[in-house]
Protein backbone atom coordinates (compact mmCIF):
# COMPACT_ATOMS: atom_id res chain seq x y z
CA UNK A 1 0.00 0.00 0.00
CA UNK A 2 1.60 3.03 -1.57
CA UNK A 3 0.69 6.46 -1.93
CA UNK A 4 0.46 10.45 -0.95
CA UNK A 5 -3.40 10.23 0.25
CA UNK A 6 -5.33 7.99 1.99
CA UNK A 7 -7.54 6.19 -0.95
CA UNK A 8 -4.06 5.92 -2.94
CA UNK A 9 -3.42 3.48 -0.19
CA UNK A 10 -6.45 1.90 0.37
CA UNK A 11 -5.31 -0.25 -2.75
CA UNK A 12 -2.83 -2.54 -2.85
CA UNK A 13 -0.39 -1.76 -5.91
CA UNK A 14 2.44 -3.79 -7.71
CA UNK A 15 5.83 -2.51 -6.87
CA UNK A 16 8.61 -3.83 -8.76
CA UNK A 17 11.82 -4.45 -6.28
CA UNK A 18 15.15 -4.73 -7.80
CA UNK A 19 18.04 -5.75 -5.74
CA UNK A 20 21.49 -6.26 -6.91
CA UNK A 21 24.62 -7.22 -4.48
CA UNK A 22 27.66 -6.64 -5.13
CA UNK A 23 30.92 -8.47 -3.33
CA UNK A 24 34.08 -7.04 -3.10
CA UNK A 25 35.80 -10.63 -3.41
CA UNK A 26 34.39 -14.09 -4.89
CA UNK A 27 32.72 -15.28 -2.55
CA UNK A 28 33.36 -18.61 -0.87
CA UNK A 29 30.35 -20.25 -1.67
CA UNK A 30 31.10 -19.74 -5.46
CA UNK A 31 33.88 -22.28 -5.00
CA UNK A 32 32.88 -24.58 -1.51
CA UNK A 33 28.94 -25.93 -1.35
CA UNK A 34 29.13 -25.72 2.26
CA UNK A 35 30.18 -22.33 2.63
CA UNK A 36 28.24 -19.56 4.37
CA UNK A 37 25.52 -18.33 1.43
CA UNK A 38 22.58 -15.22 1.16
CA UNK A 39 19.42 -17.73 1.42
CA UNK A 40 17.43 -15.56 -1.27
CA UNK A 41 14.43 -17.12 -0.76
CA UNK A 42 14.32 -16.16 2.88
CA UNK A 43 15.19 -12.24 1.90
CA UNK A 44 12.21 -12.30 -0.03
CA UNK A 45 10.03 -13.62 1.93
CA UNK A 46 11.26 -11.11 4.54
CA UNK A 47 10.85 -8.27 2.18
CA UNK A 48 7.49 -9.10 0.74
CA UNK A 49 6.02 -9.48 4.34
CA UNK A 50 7.64 -6.21 5.13
CA UNK A 51 5.74 -4.48 2.54
CA UNK A 52 2.35 -6.05 3.29
CA UNK A 53 2.34 -5.27 6.71
CA UNK A 54 2.84 -1.03 6.61
CA UNK A 55 1.68 1.45 4.46
CA UNK A 56 3.86 4.12 2.54
CA UNK A 57 3.85 7.19 1.32
CA UNK A 58 7.00 7.69 -0.78
CA UNK A 59 8.66 5.00 -2.61
CA UNK A 60 11.28 6.64 -1.36
CA UNK A 61 10.56 5.99 2.10
CA UNK A 62 9.42 2.22 1.12
CA UNK A 63 13.20 2.08 -0.40
CA UNK A 64 15.23 3.67 2.56
CA UNK A 65 12.72 1.05 5.07
CA UNK A 66 13.88 -1.79 2.59
CA UNK A 67 17.80 -1.13 1.91
CA UNK A 68 17.97 -1.08 5.73
CA UNK A 69 16.46 -4.30 6.31
CA UNK A 70 18.66 -6.07 3.60
CA UNK A 71 21.51 -4.58 5.15
CA UNK A 72 20.63 -6.02 8.57
CA UNK A 73 20.09 -9.11 6.74
CA UNK A 74 23.34 -9.42 5.62
CA UNK A 75 25.50 -7.88 8.20
CA UNK A 76 23.45 -10.82 9.93
CA UNK A 77 24.80 -13.51 8.11
CA UNK A 78 28.41 -12.41 7.48
CA UNK A 79 28.15 -10.65 4.03
CA UNK A 80 28.93 -6.80 5.69
CA UNK A 81 31.54 -6.08 2.65
CA UNK A 82 28.43 -6.62 0.10
CA UNK A 83 27.20 -3.27 -1.59
CA UNK A 84 23.51 -3.21 -2.29
CA UNK A 85 21.77 -1.39 -4.96
CA UNK A 86 18.11 -1.36 -5.10
CA UNK A 87 16.14 0.32 -7.34
CA UNK A 88 12.06 0.47 -6.63
CA UNK A 89 9.45 1.25 -9.31
CA UNK A 90 5.54 1.93 -9.49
Amino acid sequence: RLGCHSPERSVSQPVEVSVRLYFASEPAFVSNDDAAFIDYDALCGMLKDLVKQHEFQLIEYMAGTLFRHIRSYLDASAFSDVRVWLSLTK
